[in-house]
């Protein structure tokens, strides 16, 4: 199977657009069998176990030995503070909301209702839409592309369309993420959702008119 794609990849006779589109999908199919099952997590947490399992008994050995001693306590935060990609995936935007609407509310009055301290999170949906409305609306426009375009229903199209939505996903959830990076405005979550809109109306003009120069 694996000979078979590899293959398919590197023949020349096929076109590039379809070979594009087949190796985007391979790498996303890859990546969700992975998170699915956590085959790399699995592994990783095993060698990372066995490194310290090493490091312990080079500590006794070097137990006399300050500096080499040192060392090892060193290798071993290291290991421990490792993470796997997926952490990073899954934490990303919990993290990134409690770190920018905490900062941002430590220089505002202290909210001392709950329910308004809920009101002034932002919503990861306003957040996601704000910072990607061209993006929302193109991935919808390929959704339902097979539906209303004969052409889009053809193997190598629908490849393309499959491979095209997986990598507006992909800028979507690092546009919302750097969107994220933005403090909370005045306590106001609305502010954010229209600075969104600004920021990412400014790139697509100023993409715009590069591609009209060119």
């Amino acid at each position: 199977m694996i000979d078979f794609l590899w293959k398919l990849l590197t023949n020349k006779s096929v076109p590039y657009g379809l070979r594009a589109s087949l190796f985007i999908l391979i790498v996303f199919f890859v990546i969700f069998i992975d998170l699915s099952f956590n085959v790399s997590y699995n592994i990783q947490n095993s060698v990372k176990l066995r490194n310290i399992e090493r490091v312990n008994l080079l500590k006794e050995l070097y137990a006399n030995d300050s500096i080499k001693y040192a060392e090892l306590l060193e290798i071993e935060e290291n290991t421990f503070k490792t993470k796997h990609y997926k952490n990073y995936l899954f934490s990303i935007f919990d993290k990134k909301t409690k770190l920018s609407d905490n900062t941002s509310q430590q220089t505002t009055a202290v909210i001392k209702n709950t329910t308004l301290e809920r009101k002034n999170l932002r919503s990861k949906f306003w957040m996601l839409i704000s910072s990607n409305y061209f993006f929302v609306i193109l991935l919808i426009s390929l959704i339902l592309s097979p539906f209303y375009d004969k052409s889009s229903r053809s193997l190598e199209n629908i490849l393309g369309t499959l491979s095209a939505m997986i990598i507006l996903s992909c800028i979507m959830i690092v546009s919302t993420w750097t969107a994220y990076m933005i403090p909370l405005l005045f306590g106001l979550p609305v502010l954010n959702y229209i600075l969104n809109v600004i920021i990412h109306t400014s790139i697509l003009v100023l993409l715009y008119k590069l591609s009209k120069k060119k």
